[in-house]
């Protein structure tokens, strides 16, 4: 009986509601009894307006469980969800780095989210392990300036899996707030990133601007200076972003 309950509460339809009316809310829902599932972030990458993204990562395996014989399978998307490349990387070191540009996206200047995989070379796997590595973002080929991964997003059993998502769970309606923890003034532009850790549409808003996050996609917002405290209402129970400051030739990104 404790068992069926369980399973019920767990009900996609059941957590909504839960989480509507505060009744034994869940914003992450990671099954712990799962032994295997390497789980990524929705990782942004961008190469419009002269940007350029790297993306430093460790061989995760082989670092903190000394397993050899791992690869990485990292998925490139545009911004409304529509995949670009897929990179297989095997014979890991322990630190490495993609550059991603232009040119690595065959000329693609736009932005859009990528996820990375964890794998052991045969399909037996025991583990759960996220991948929270470092973004680095240049302009106008000036220094780097790094945030860490952001929000759990997606993941994989095996390397031969479909790729499975909504760790990060949703309401039924816009009850839920973020409140960004940033006094905006000093700077003379905003832009917020947002990528949908879910498998459904999510609706927020900013101030008096409503907007719309579908299945797959990732936005980016561009903000004017404000003075005033930014809460984003949203039926996401977790909808946090990257911000980049802009001021003058200055610019900076973090977390909100």
């Amino acid at each position: 009986m404790k068992l069926l309950i369980k399973k019920i509460l767990r009900n996609k339809k059941i957590i909504q509601f839960r989480n509507q009316f505060n009744f034994k809310s869940l914003s992450i829902l990671i099954n712990n009894k799962e032994k295997n599932m390497s789980i990524s972030d929705s990782f942004l990458w961008r190469t419009d307006n002269n940007f350029t993204t790297k993306f430093n990562f460790i061989d995760i395996l082989n670092f903190f469980y000394d397993m050899e014989k791992t690869f990485v399978e990292i998925i490139f998307y545009t911004k409304n969800g529509e995949k670009i490349k897929t990179l297989k990387i095997e014979n890991l070191e322990k630190f490495n780095q993609i550059t991603i540009d232009k040119n690595f996206l065959d000329g693609i200047e736009d932005y859009g989210y990528f996820n990375i995989f964890h794998h052991k070379s045969n399909d037996e796997q025991d583990f759960i392990i996220a991948n929270r590595c470092y973004l680095g973002f240049s302009k106008d080929n000036d220094f780097y300036s790094y945030v860490h991964g952001n929000l759990l997003s997606k993941y994989k059993k095996n390397p031969n899996s479909e790729i499975e998502t909504d760790i990060v769970q949703n309401s039924l309606f816009m009850n839920q707030e973020y409140s960004i923890q940033n006094n905006l003034s000093e700077f003379e532009n905003t832009e917020f990133f947002f990528a949908n850790p879910t498998s459904d549409k999510i609706k927020f808003k900013i101030d008096d601007d409503n907007y719309l996050l579908k299945k797959n996609s990732c936005k980016i917002i561009q903000l004017k200076q404000t003075n005033k405290k930014i809460i984003i209402k949203s039926n996401c129970m977790l909808l946090r972003p990257i911000i980049f400051n802009y001021k003058n030739n200055f610019f900076d990104v973090y977390h909100g």
